[in-house]
C-alpha cells in the first residue's frame, strides 16, 4: 500500500510515529512508558485542529489504526487521539 495515495477523512489525522530510546543507559524503556510522539503526514479537510503537516504531537497509546498492517511506523488518528502539540523552542 502506497501511503501517499491516503486521503483521512471524518476528522482523522495521518502520523508517523516518531522513533524513541528503547534503552536509556542499561536500563530497557518498555513501550508503555516511551514517548508517544508523531509527526503529522496530513489530515482531513474537515478536522478542526490547526495542525501542518510536519507538527509534532503527543497521542494516547492505545489510540490509532494501522493503514498499512506491514508498515508500523504510521497511524491513522481521530482528532481526540492527539493529546497536544508539540511547539518549537
Amino acid at each position: 500500500m502506497n501511503l501517499k495515495t491516503i486521503k483521512p477523512v471524518n476528522e482523522k489525522v495521518l502520523v508517523r510515529v516518531a522513533k524513541t530510546p528503547s534503552k536509556i543507559g542499561s536500563l530497557y524503556v518498555p513501550d508503555t512508558k516511551r514517548t508517544l510522539e508523531a509527526i503529522v503526514i496530513s489530515k482531513a479537510e474537515d478536522c478542526k485542529l490547526k495542525l501542518s503537516p510536519g507538527d509534532r504531537v503527543i497521542y494516547d497509546f492505545h489510540s490509532g489504526i494501522r493503514p498499512d498492517p506491514e508498515n508500523e511506523n504510521y497511524l491513522l488518528l481521530t482528532k481526540d487521539d492527539i493529546l497536544a502539540v508539540l511547539e518549537e523552542d
